[in-house]
């Protein structure tokens, strides 16, 4: 199993995600783009994938930097 960053696999992130028991429309991957957009912050989506391409599980991780709070990865932000 090899954990992959995720750039532009939006179809199929969601499918995943869509077919996941405990999904959240906060896990589809078009809040990556409106997290980069609104608040300018780096994102970074995991996913494990077996070695015939299936996918076993998904990450979205948001690097947040912040005076008050820090420097810090969270995932699914401000949901």
């Amino acid at each position: 199993m090899k954990v992959l960053l995720v750039d532009s696999q939006a179809r199929a992130w969601d499918s995943f995600v869509q077919s996941a028991q405990d999904e959240t429309s906060y896990h589809q991957f078009k809040w990556k783009t409106v997290i980069t957009e609104s608040f300018g912050h780096t994102c970074y989506y995991l996913s494990a994938v077996e070695s015939n391409g299936e996918w076993q599980g998904i990450l979205p991780l948001v690097h947040v930097r912040s005076k008050l709070f820090g420097n810090f990865l969270i995932s699914v932000p401000f949901c």
